[in-house]
Formats: structure tokens, C-alpha cells, sequence
């Protein structure tokens, strides 16, 4: 029986809880945070530059700084971006720029942005390149400039075009200018008068590994700076360019110490030997001559004296024939060779020879000069060479290196 009532009890407080949890009203569902943007869009745009000559009303260069007025709830849209977080970035022509606002107005609407280029951002080098581009033949632009949330999209934007000036020529730029060009001088008088591009002083032929190394040196120095004063990168240099500059600094520098450890020195030991010896026979020759002439003086008409005397004179004029040649030989080699001019210098050996391993080295020196040079101009960077490049520049070093012990 008292098991009976207490099931009875059990059953009667299970069918009140389910009455009272039906009759109590459902749960508020949790309500999801939003994480759409609020919309915004660029209405205009002002810029603050020191430009003093630019074709457009609104004109800004690198270092310059631009105000764009944004049409809607700007704080929102910050306090949006902020909780992500991200922050809100410059775009140009619809590409993150990764520039962030320097100041930001709430209540104004407005956000302040300094052009700048960041080398470390891959979107902003990529940006810059784009619009940089060929600055000689472009020297201003129409850019579209917007707002976004960083590593999104760009927000719609109106009358906000401004004009992008990619030379800016101020005083420092003209200061430049002229270093470069005394550097050209300086470099041009070092040249002539000091013999910078020679093993030895005039008239010594022009070396091929100085003219590498010069050529490469001047190439890069003008590039950095050229690259500097356009779009402020002073990280332009590449690897590959110091791995350039490395083979042809290796090269002049084996160059120098072939020359110094291989100048001749054997074929000089050589030449004087053998002048030496002649020069023993020569008098030994001598003396039968004047052997041979006392005899026919003292009896001119005895043949056999006649015969002795002709037969020295004969050998002593052989003697006297390889000895000259012999001189000549040792004045061919202790003779410094002579200049024949820059071309034929650096495409000849010592003794004038024109070889394929110093035509392989300069045609490829040349060829990646000039797309150096290209990239500077128009890319406004400097190339990257594969390492397949740079190990052929290496096997051609290394082929010209090779073939210059024979030479000596």
C-alpha cells in the first residue's frame, strides 16, 4: 500500500511540472550579432599636396595626403571594421592600397590618407607599379580613390577622381640630378686621365672584368636612385642584382690575380735561356771565323783555309740569325701589350686574338643591362633574375676565367 501511494505521489509531481512548463511562454531566441557593413559611399575627395604646377584642380603625388568625404554613418562603419578587427584602408582605382586613415572625422564624415608606398604590403607595391608605370611617357593620371575594409572591396564611390602627378620634380630631385651627372664626369675623367677601366697605366689595355664590374656598378646606382626619387622606395635592390654584382666583382678580381701569378713568367725564363746559349755559340763562332782568316792570311792560296773560313762565317751567320730572333722573342714577352681601343680590348687577348668566351661574357652583360634598364624605366623596380640566369652568368664568368691562363 505505501508503495502504492508513493508512486502515486511521484506520478502526480511529474504531471505538474509538465503542466506548468507548457504554460509558461516560449524562450526568446538569441539574437545574431550582424556582421553586414553598414553602407557607406565616397562623395569627394580633397587633396593637400605642394605641387605648384599640375593640370587638375585636385592633383596629389607620393608623400601627398588626400581627404575623402564619405556619404553615410562613417562611426558605424569604423566601429564595424574595428571589430573584426581590421582597419579601414585607402583603395585606388578599386585595389587596398593597405594605407590606413592618419585621422578620422565621426562627425564629419571624413578620413585623412598620406599616399605612400609600402614595400612590405604586396598590394600596395603592386598598386604603385601599376600606376607609376612608364613615368617619362605618363607624367600624370586619373585615379579613382575609395575606402574599404581592409583585404575586402572597395566601397561605390563618385566625384572622387583626383590627379596623380608620378614625377615630382623639386629641388632635391634637381640636386640629384646633378650628382649623378658629376658622378658621370668624375667617372668619365677617372677613365681617361686615372685609367679606371685598365690593368696598368696607358697605354695597357682596357679590362673586360673592370668594364663588368663599372658597367654593373653604374647601372644599379642609377637605377636606386632614379627608383628612390619617384616613388620613395629605398629597398629597390634585389637579390639577384647582389649576386650579379658578386660574379662580376669575382670575375675582375680573378682577372687580376691571373695576371699577377701568370705574367709571363715562363716563357721569359724560356727566351733568356736560349739567348743566353746563343749568345755562347756566338762567340764561339767568332772565334773560328777570326781562326779561320789568320789562316787564309797567312796562306791565301792553301783551299783548305779557304773552305775552314766559309764554313765559319756560314755558322756564325746562323747563329747570329737565331740569336736575333731569340731578342726578339724576349722583347715580345717583357713588352706590356698595347691598347687597340675599348672594343678590341675587351673582345682580344694579349697578343690581339679575338676569343668566343670574352664575346659570350660582354653580349650577355649587355643583354641583361639593357633589360635592367627597361624594368628601371618603365616598371619602376628592378628585375629579379632566375637563378638559371645567374648560373649561366656564372658558367660564362667562369669560361672567360678558364680561357685567360692560356692567354698569359
Amino acid at each position: 500500500m505505501r508503495a502504492f501511494v508513493a508512486s502515486l505521489m511521484l506520478l502526480g509531481l511529474a504531471t505538474a511540472h509538465c503542466v506548468i512548463a507548457a504554460d509558461d511562454p516560449p524562450a526568446a531566441p538569441t539574437q545574431a550579432l550582424s556582421t553586414a557593413a553598414p553602407k557607406i559611399s565616397v562623395s569627394g575627395i580633397k587633396t593637400v599636396t605642394t605641387q605648384k604646377k599640375c593640370p587638375a584642380a585636385r592633383c596629389a603625388s607620393l608623400g601627398d595626403e588626400v581627404v575623402i568625404s564619405v556619404s553615410g554613418d562613417l562611426g558605424a562603419y569604423l566601429d564595424h571594421a574595428q571589430r573584426q578587427p581590421k582597419q579601414v584602408t585607402l583603395f585606388l582605382d578599386g585595389v587596398d592600397t593597405g594605407i590606413a586613415a592618419e585621422a578620422k572625422d565621426r562627425e564629419g564624415g571624413t578620413l585623412r590618407f598620406r599616399l605612400e608606398r609600402n614595400s612590405n604590403h604586396a598590394e600596395n607595391k603592386r598598386v604603385w607599379s601599376a600606376l607609376l608605370r612608364d613615368p617619362f611617357s605618363n607624367h600624370y593620371r586619373e585615379v579613382i580613390a575609395s575606402v574599404g575594409v581592409a583585404g575586402g572591396v572597395a566601397e561605390p564611390a563618385k566625384g572622387s577622381t583626383f590627379t596623380l602627378s608620378v614625377i615630382k620634380w623639386e629641388w632635391y630631385a634637381w640636386l640629384w640630378a646633378g650628382v649623378m651627372i658629376a658622378v658621370v664626369f668624375t667617372f668619365g675623367w677617372l677613365v681617361i686621365k686615372r685609367d679606371l677601366l685598365r690593368d696598368a697605366p696607358r697605354p695597357a689595355p682596357y679590362s673586360l672584368g673592370r668594364c663588368q664590374m663599372a658597367w654593373w656598378f653604374l647601372l644599379i646606382l642609377f637605377g636606386y636612385v632614379f627608383i628612390w626619387l619617384i616613388s620613395g622606395d629605398r629597398d629597390a635592390i634585389t637579390e639577384s642584382l647582389l649576386v650579379l654584382m658578386g660574379i662580376s666583382a669575382g670575375t675582375g678580381l680573378s682577372a687580376v690575380l691571373i695576371n699577377a701569378n701568370t705574367s709571363g713568367t715562363a716563357a721569359l725564363t724560356q727566351a733568356a735561356s736560349d739567348r743566353l746559349a746563343l749568345q755562347a755559340a756566338q762567340q764561339n763562332a767568332s772565334a773560328k771565323v777570326a781562326s779561320a782568316s789568320a789562316a787564309v792570311t797567312a796562306a791565301p792560296t792553301d783551299a783548305a783555309a779557304q773552305k775552314q773560313l766559309t764554313d765559319a762565317q756560314s755558322e756564325l751567320g746562323v747563329v747570329n740569325a737565331k740569336l736575333a730572333e731569340a731578342n726578339n722573342l724576349l722583347n715580345g714577352v717583357v713588352a706590356a701589350p698595347q691598347t687597340r681601343g675599348l672594343l678590341r680590348d675587351i673582345l682580344s687577348d694579349s697578343a690581339g686574338n679575338m676569343g668566343l668566351h670574352r664575346f659570350q661574357v660582354v653580349v650577355w652583360t649587355v643583354v641583361l643591362g639593357i633589360i635592367f634598364a627597361s624594368s628601371v624605366l618603365i616598371e619602376l623596380s628592378m628585375p629579379t633574375f632566375s637563378p638559371t640566369l645567374l648560373t649561366l652568368m656564372g658558367i660564362s664568368a667562369g669560361t672567360y676565367l678558364g680561357f685567360k691562363f692560356p692567354e698569359k
